[in-house]
């Protein structure tokens, strides 16, 4: 019995089949000279840990220093004890920045337009996105150590 054909004129089992074998296995590969040492890894964790506080504390400031500036754009009375606690925390974010701009009283004698504090908001989330792209990138080459086989990826150690 002929083997049947296909409509572009080849035999479609002209060849017996066999069973498919499994490539050899490659002799393992020793490791190269030049491997990043465990200290690189160690310190992406590190630099992930101290990523995640970074954002926890710009989070924080700029929540702190946006409430601080509405209480003093709306006139809030400082002796007030929620709004003196928010001036007190801000007060130490606030050390940088202070004087930066001048202060702008708004049309009654209470509220007061402080520039100082949008500028301390933006450089803290400045920082923040500087140092995220910094262990972004620091992430990206260890990433591409491992995939050249520099050194084992995390789950196979």
């Amino acid at each position: 019995m002929s083997a049947p054909e296909s409509p572009y004129g080849d035999a479609l089992y002209s060849q017996p089949a066999t069973a498919a074998r499994p490539p050899a296995a490659e002799p393992a590969r020793e490791p190269p000279s030049s491997r990043v040492p465990e200290a690189a890894v160690v310190s992406l964790w590190v630099g992930r840990m101290l990523l995640w506080l970074v954002y926890a504390f710009a989070t924080v400031a700029a929540i702190l220093l946006l409430i601080a500036f509405f209480l003093q754009l709306t006139g809030a009375n400082p002796a007030a004890p929620f709004a003196a606690w928010v001036y007190r925390g801000s007060d130490v974010l606030l050390t940088p920045f202070r004087s930066l701009y001048p202060t702008a009283k708004v049309h009654d004698s209470r509220s007061v337009l402080n520039l100082s504090i949008v500028f301390a908001i933006f450089m803290y989330g400045l920082f923040a996105v500087l140092f995220a792209t910094a262990v972004g990138w620091f992430d990206h080459w260890i990433r591409g150590l491992q995939a050249r086989g520099f050194y084992g990826s995390p789950a196979t150690r």
